[in-house]
């Protein structure tokens, strides 16, 4: 190991629920343990996890760390430390061989089982970079989403006739000869494309998603905010941002939860009447009428509307109907509140006076 400046390192080991520590070395720069450690694994999914902390009278320095899949502690590592949160790099670098001895059956047994508790585990805290972090990650999956579903709306509108008319030819050689075992392997035939991708060179599916203006100018977007250093008002009122887009996301989840609710509750009889009809439709067209018809019809109608009709807009009838329905919010706020019932409840909350109350 190289250590920065003269210290007197030591290591804590963590391995799923145990933990050893090597001897603190004194008063060295290049300190080297020569210990050996021997785990029994449970779950070749867990990691190792090693700390170097340079002791002191009252304390403890953070040096660095470094967090390794079990899978891959086979080989031998010389790998720079890291800081805390495992995303810098931290002071000095270490040096460890390792070897792992399993059986590949009982492992892939355990990989179904539930993993076991981690005792050493922290619970976090509230940190605003964590939450911004967190953010991202949900922001990079939502454009990878959203990228699809603007892929699926150019087929959707002709923007390329060629790709719209083999995306329509497809659609309907799926439909037609789908059966169930197909699913199981079209996923691993991405899993399969996936890894020849990785090891082969080819194209993965997200870059087949996002054409190369959308990342170019995600890229930039990342450049931006890597390289710009905010000042306090600017993060400020990023993080107020960040709030009211969860805000807003969880009122409409939670408003539209409500809505269906209120369509089996018959708090609008009028729109309850007509989902029971449409419903009662629906039972009806599925008992006399194949599935596979039923969604070859509607799947060929939705690819050629734009075809037949470039004016057409867009509907969704689901969304359109569930907005006409209120929220638990909504009902609330329409409540009429007359004089005799303001009169009742404010009698029910006025507080009773004791007996021995003077």
């Amino acid at each position: 190991d190289t250590i920065i400046g003269t210290s007197d390192p030591f290591c804590f080991i963590e391995v799923e629920n145990t933990r050893v520590r090597t001897p603190t070395l004194y008063k060295t720069q290049d300190p080297v343990w020569n210990k050996q450690f021997k785990f029994n694994i449970k779950d070749i999914h867990s990691t190792l996890n090693i700390r170097v902390f340079d002791e002191e009278k009252n304390k403890y320095n953070f040096l660095g760390c470094v967090k390794l899949p079990i899978l891959e502690a086979h080989t031998i590592h010389r790998c720079l430390l890291k800081d805390r949160k495992l995303e810098r790099v931290g002071f000095g670098e270490i040096f460890l061989e390792t070897e792992l001895i399993y059986n590949p059956l009982r492992a892939a047994i355990k990989t179904l089982l539930p993993a076991e508790e981690n005792l050493l585990y922290e619970e976090p805290k509230f940190k605003r970079n964590l939450f911004m972090q967190n953010f991202k990650r949900v922001y990079a999956l939502a454009t990878v989403i959203l990228s699809l579903g603007l892929w699926v709306q150019r087929i959707y509108n002709w923007e390329n006739k060629a790709k719209s008319a083999i995306a329509l030819l497809l659609y309907i050689l799926i439909v037609v000869s789908f059966e169930l075992y197909m699913v199981p392997m079209f996923a691993a035939f991405v899993i399969i494309y996936e890894f020849l991708a990785r090891w082969v060179g080819f194209k993965s599916f997200e870059t087949w998603i996002m054409n190369a203006d959308q990342q170019e100018q995600v890229s930039k977007e990342e450049d931006i905010e890597d390289g710009e250093e905010f000042s306090l008002t600017a993060k400020m009122k990023m993080v107020m941002r960040v709030c009211l887009t969860v805000q807003n996301s969880l009122d409409l989840v939670a408003s539209y939860c409500e809505r269906v609710k209120n369509v089996f509750n018959w708090t609008i009889p009028f729109l309850s009447f007509m989902a029971a009809s449409a419903l009662i439709s629906g039972t009806m067209i599925l008992y006399f009428l194949p599935l596979r018809w039923i969604v070859l019809a509607w799947g060929i109608n939705k690819l050629t509307v734009k075809l037949r009709n470039p004016d057409y807009e867009e509907n969704q009838e689901l969304l359109n109907f569930l907005s006409r329905l209120p929220s638990d919010v909504e009902l609330n706020q329409m409540r009429v509140i007359t004089k005799e019932s303001s009169k009742r409840n404010a009698s029910l909350n006025k507080p009773v006076k004791s007996r021995w109350h003077k």
